[in-house]
């Protein structure tokens, strides 16, 4: 159940990204139409990758909290989950003040990046 919501981003972005790939290779649209939905397609991809990678944080209440304590021992995700009440305040701490070696908001893009060039066709060299 946990994963039912990243794996919702992930469809949401792989339906987008198809819908980018139906009207670049479509001849019906006109080109100025073919612009706009094409914008509106890498942001729905762009904005979902960003969400589903967000929320597989293992940082309680996230779905990737629930995710990795269904790996832990129960001892283990008992812990984990005892976080729940301070989750919210962790996640700001760590979103306001990056630490050297765990930055939330650059894993993050950098993850999304990635992905979306995959789904968009774009070589890894280039700049979006």
């Amino acid at each position: 159940v946990a994963a039912a919501g990243p794996a919702m981003f992930l469809l949401l972005a792989i339906l987008g990204s198809l819908l980018l790939k139906i009207v670049r290779f479509d001849g019906f649209f006109p080109d100025g139409l073919i612009t706009l939905i094409a914008a509106i397609s890498i942001n729905l991809i762009q904005i979902n990758l960003m969400l589903m990678f967000f929320n597989l944080i293992p940082i309680p209440p996230l779905d990737g909290s629930r995710i990795l304590a269904s790996v832990l021992d129960d001892q283990q995700a008992n812990t984990l989950m005892r976080l729940e009440p301070f989750g919210f305040f962790i996640i700001f701490f760590l979103l306001l003040f990056p630490l050297p070696f765990l930055n939330i908001s650059q894993i993050v893009f950098n993850l999304t990046n990635i992905f979306l060039r995959l789904l968009i066709g774009i070589p890894s060299g280039g700049i979006i």
